[in-house]
């Protein structure tokens, strides 16, 4: 039995359902967060817990970010494996690989090290992007990234040159 006429049910599935933001299907994400940040750099545009970053301090750590995977031998469609604790970091090196042209290969610290090393190794992931608490080994060149003491702040906060495209494996 239906508990809703017929007119409530048509205004509950369909008009309420109607979405009012049209999404951009040609830019890549970080992109988007780029132009955003450049038109609304103090709003929030990332938070985990206590931690919170605006748009322009978010953008300008994953372009730093970028820059030293780009010095240490990432490029376009390289695989990354990504193994950070959920963190405001966690989200800046996911983008930080993306606008570095790489594809990100996330692994679940839950996992035991033989799955994840497993991931890596069929992924293709020659890079390995961490921090210090983790001890997974790995083969290919592992990136110890200690966000605290600022390994990434030698490097520009300024949006790279890189133009992945949307086709590309990032």
């Amino acid at each position: 039995l239906p508990m809703l006429c017929p007119d409530e049910t048509h205004r509950i599935l369909a008009e309420f359902n109607q979405p009012d933001i049209s999404f951009v299907v040609d830019q890549t994400i970080h992109r988007v967060i780029e132009e955003q940040a450049a038109r609304t750099p103090g709003n929030i545009a990332v938070q985990y817990e206590d931690n919170a970053l605006n748009y322009r301090d978010f953008n300008a750590l994953c372009n730093r970010l970028a820059r030293l995977l780009r010095e240490r031998g990432v490029e376009k469609d390289s695989r990354v494996a990504l193994m950070i604790p959920r963190s405001v970091e966690m989200i800046a090196g996911v983008i930080a690989i993306l606008k570095a042209g790489a594809a990100c290969v996330p692994l679940d610290i839950g996992y035991p090290d033989e799955r994840n090393c497993f991931i890596i190794e069929d992924s293709g992931a020659r890079f390995f992007l961490k921090t210090p608490e983790i001890k997974l080994v790995h083969s290919g060149d592992v990136l110890d990234i200690d966000y605290e003491a600022g390994a990434v702040k030698d490097f520009s906060g300024d949006n790279l040159d890189v133009e992945p495209d949307p086709k590309d494996l990032s």
